[in-house]
Formats: structure tokens, C-alpha cells, sequence
């Protein structure tokens, strides 16, 4: 609401709605409407799969006072300035003959407090929905409701200059549905998001007693953000909530630290197990190479590398959440820093040459029984490429992931993954760390699982189909009698069988980590 010609550089605005909507360059469309049951509302677009324009998308309205409710649906009304008391109000009747107001809302543009320090955001009663976010005063910043968490930024959020100052944690966890969230300041000075019929997350700063006013602002000299009592001015008289060390504890917390704990026992129990087997097996052939050097042959090189890779990879596994840096919200036993999440990250992806190993220990079998390639031919013509493919892609891609800073928490242990948890969503927020995080954990891990997979049961299958072949073949030569009968044919199929087997139980779940 202007007064004079908004146009003109000498006009002033008298009133505007503050949390409405800042125009982002993302065209979703807004409706501002007086309609015939006397309510001054404004609609959005931003709710998916919801009529165009309907309750479901109402963000902000001029309400009915509670007492003048159900007797104005039929009634004659006029929307107007009042002068003295500085608010937009709706009046029974016309302006001829005006009767009860019976809606009102205060003027919403609110000077700047007295402290140079402080960069207010929204006031008490404040509530904003989807997609949509307040700009601070002083002007710079922005505070933005989006898939069920807030965020604040030095700049607009879509910009990729912007600055992410704060975010929520966990609030709610972006899956693609359709679930309608929104963010309050309370009048009783709690900062609330809602959604599914419950509360998301909260400050926990309810106030009571007394009758202050409240509102939500940026500390720029703590870097914080803080609720503040005020005066009707919004001139602050005590902080009741800021960030700083603020956790949000969920509903039902000890469901959620029991399912941590069932996920960490399991993790770091078949870790140790996988340790120690890796372990045994490279103590194993150390020895039988001290013993006798001429003896330490392909297969046992080849075991050797996968055993060692195994063994790096459940060491990290092992360390399990403690590697995790330990500001993460809502992981218990988080107690490391980005470099040991890094490490972590690091050596598990250097696990990942373990199925290459297992697909170019089928290669040598086949190489061997198929082919008929001798010992010392395998060794010097193809032994080193296989090292080459199995070492080089999992140090290369273990390397390149602390390059392009892909290695963060995924709630269980750090491996390539983004930060903030959604910033993948189109849309919705910048990545601070882990930029295309889900591309890379197909490169890094589903193909060359799916490749390993074709592989080791193209191999396996090959070698069974040539030695039924060659059984099929003597029978006929030599008769029934033949020293290689039907039990031992089924014995290759047997430890072809397993083999496949353990393969896929063992790296199934990375697998659905790729594919998630």
C-alpha cells in the first residue's frame, strides 16, 4: 500500500505484507484476492498437486477476529486504511456507511532495531510457507522455507554467489513426496516447522508469561541466529533461544538411538570379522612366500591385493560413526572432523577394488582351465594388467574423491555423498560439499559392481559349460566308467554357485547404496 503514485520516486509505502513472497526468478505464479466472505488473502502456486488456487495454497490473510467468524460469510465488506492506527482493516457494510471492523493487520514493515548489530528477519506470528522467503532488514539476507527445513542465506539462495548462513537439521528429509510443510514464529517466541500433521522441528523457546512481542533475527557479530523479546517497537530486551550449540531432539528419540546402535554393533561386528578373515588370508600367503619364494604364483598375488584392499576397507568400516565429524546432528558416537570423514571415505572406496579383484580371480580360472594359458604366460603378459584395472581404479577413484570433496556422512559412515542431505533436489539448495553425489556413487560403486556381477557369472558359466563339455566328450570316448562322473560335474556347479553367492551377499548393500 503506497502513498502516492508507486512510481514515483517520492512516494513511501504506508504498509506491505512482509512474509508474502520474494520474487526468486523461479515464475511460480501469486494471486492476491478479496473475496466474498470478507477475507483479504494471498494464494501461491507453489504446492504440488493441489487445486490452483485453493486453501491448501493460502500463505497469508487478513483474519476474521475470532468473535465476528461465523456472521460474516453473507455480509457486505470493504477493505481500508486506518489512519490511526496504522493497519489494513476490513469493515462490515461500505464506506458510506461503514460497521464493525472485523479483521485488522498491523502495519507489517518494521524499522530496524536499535542494535547495529542485529539484522531482524520476521516478527512474531510470522508464517511462511513452500518455496517461499522473507528478506531481512537491513536488507542482504534471506530466510527460506523449502521441502521441510529453513534456510538462511547472505544472498538470494538460487544465486550460486549465495552463502549459506544456517540451515535446520533433519527437520524432515526430502524424498520426492508431497507433503505440506510450513515455518511459524510463534507469538509465544517458539520458531516452529510444520508438516505431516506434527511438529518437524522446533526451537523449544516457548514463552509463557509476560506479554512481549518477539521476533526472529541474524547476530552478525556471533554469527548466530537468535530470538529476541522486544518491545512493540521491536526494540530487543532479551535473547531466548539463538543456534549456537542447539540440537532439535525428534519425536520418539529412542527409537531412533536404538536403531543406531543395532546398525553400529552389526557394522562394526562383520567389519572385524572381514579384518581378521582378510588378515588370516594375507598371513597365510606371507608365509608360504617366506618359505619358499618360487611357490607364490598368480592366484596367490591375486588374493594377496584383494585381501589387502579388504583389509584397508573393514579397518575404516570399523571406526563406523566415530569418523563422522562430531557437530553432525542426530548421529550418536559422532566424535570426528571433515579430515577423519575424509579418511574413512578414502579407504572404503579403496574396498571397491575388491570386486574387481574377485572378477579378475574368475578371469584367471578361466584362463587357466578354459584356455589352458600357462602359469608363467598369465604372469608376465596378463597378471600386471589385472593389478593395473583392480589398483588403479580404486586408488584413482579414492583420490578423486577427496579432490572433488565427495567424502561426507550419510548418517552410517562417510563415503561420497552430498552436504547439506538434499541439496541433490532440483530447486532446492546449493551443495556446500558433494556436488553430483549420486553420479558419482554409480561411477564409484554401482557400475562396477554390475560389470564385476556380468563378469564373474559369464566367467563361472563358461568354465561350467566347458568342463560338462569335456565330461559329455570322455563319456562317449571311455564310457560310464570314466574317472569323471556326474558327482564331480556337480561339485563345479556347486563351488561355481557359491561363489556367485558370496559375491552378491557381500556387496548387495553397496549396491543399494548406489542405486538408493
Amino acid at each position: 500500500l503506497y502513498q502516492g503514485d508507486p512510481s514515483s520516486s517520492e512516494s513511501t509505502i504506508v504498509w506491505k505484507t512482509r512474509q508474502a513472497y520474494v520474487d526468486d526468478g523461479s515464475g511460480i505464479s501469486s494471486l492476491a484476492f478479496f473475496q466474498d466472505d470478507c477475507r483479504f488473502v494471498v494464494y501461491s502456486e507453489t504446492i504440488v498437486n493441489l487445486p490452483r488456487w485453493g486453501e491448501d495454497s493460502l500463505f497469508w490473510e487478513i483474519p476474521h477476529h475470532a468473535f465476528y467468524r461465523d456472521s460474516v460469510k453473507d455480509s457486505d465488506c470493504f477493505l481500508a486504511w486506518n489512519i490511526s492506527s496504522e493497519s489494513l482493516v476490513i469493515h462490515e457494510g461500505n464506506i458510506d456507511s461503514p460497521g464493525k471492523e472485523i479483521g485488522s493487520r498491523k502495519n507489517e514493515i518494521i524499522n530496524n532495531t536499535s542494535v547495529d548489530d542485529i539484522m531482524f528477519l520476521i516478527p512474531g506470528g510470522t508464517f511462511f510457507r513452500q518455496g517461499f522467503m522473507v528478506e531481512s532488514k537491513p536488507p542482504g539476507l534471506f530466510l527460506w522455507h523449502n521441502k521441510g527445513e529453513v534456510y538462511l542465506y547472505r544472498g538470494m539462495p538460487y544465486n550460486p554467489n549465495s552463502d549459506l548462513l544456517w540451515k535446520t537439521d533433519d527437520a524432515y528429509i526430502y524424498n520426492g513426496d508431497s507433503i505440506f510443510t510450513f515455518t511459524q514464529l510463534i507469538g509465544d517466541g517458539n520458531f516452529v516447522i510444520y508438516g505431516g500433521g506434527g511438529v518437524l522441528w522446533s526451537s523449544a523457546s516457548s514463552r509463557s508469561e509476560g506479554s512481549y512481542h518477539y521476533f526472529l533475527a541474524w547476530v552478525m557479530s556471533e554469527k548466530k541466529l537468535a530470538i529476541f523479546s522486544s518491545t512493540e517497537d521491536y526494540d530487543p530486551i532479551e535473547e531466548i533461544w539463538s543456534s549456537h550449540n542447539f540440537r532439535w531432539e525428534p519425536m520418539n528419540p529412542g527409537v531412533k538411538r536404538w536403531g543406531q546402535i543395532t546398525v553400529s554393533v552389526l557394522t562394526r561386528f562383520t567389519s572385524a570379522c572381514s579384518m581378521i578373515c582378510s588378515g588370516l588370508i594375507i598371513g597365510i600367503i606371507l608365509s608360504r612366500w617366506l618359505k619358499n619364494r618360487k611357490t607364490f604364483s598368480t592366484r596367490d598375488r591375486l588374493l594377496f591385493g584383494m585381501s589387502s584392499l579388504d583389509f584397508l576397507a573393514s579397518t575404516a568400516n570399523i571406526f563406523d560413526v566415530a569418523a563422522i565429524p562430531a557437530d553432525t546432528y542426530g548421529i550418536m558416537g559422532a566424535m570426528g572432523t571433515q579430515a577423519t570423514c575424509t579418511a574413512q571415505g578414502f579407504f572404503i572406496q579403496l574396498g571397491f577394488g575388491v570386486p574387481l579383484y574377485n572378477c579378475v580371480l574368475c578371469l584367471f580360472t578361466l584362463c587357466v582351465v578354459r584356455l589352458r594359458w600357462s602359469d608363467a604366460f598369465i604372469a608376465t603378459r596378463i597378471e600386471p594388467f589385472m593389478h593395473i584395472t583392480a589398483l588403479g581404479y580404486s586408488l584413482v577413484s579414492a583420490t578423486l574423491g577427496v579432490v572433488l570433496d565427495l567424502y561426507n556422512s550419510n548418517g552410517s559412515f562417510c563415503w561420497v555423498a552430498m552436504y547439506p542431505h538434499d541439496c541433490a533436489f532440483e530447486g532446492h539448495v546449493k551443495c556446500l560439499r558433494g556436488n553430483n553425489a549420486v553420479f558419482y556413487q554409480w561411477i564409484f560403486a554401482g557400475f562396477i559392481l554390475i560389470f564385476s556381477f556380468t563378469v564373474i557369472v559369464a566367467s563361472m558359466s563358461i568354465i561350467y559349460l566347458y568342463i560338462r563339455n569335456n565330461i559329455k566328450k570322455m563319456r562317449e570316448r571311455y564310457g560310464e566308467s570314466s574317472v569323471i562322473n556326474s558327482r564331480q560335474l556337480q561339485e563345479v556347479g556347486k563351488q561355481a554357485f557359491l561363489y556367485v553367492s558370496a559375491f552378491m551377499i557381500t556387496f548387495i548393500w553397496p549396491m543399494l547404496v548406489a542405486i538408493e
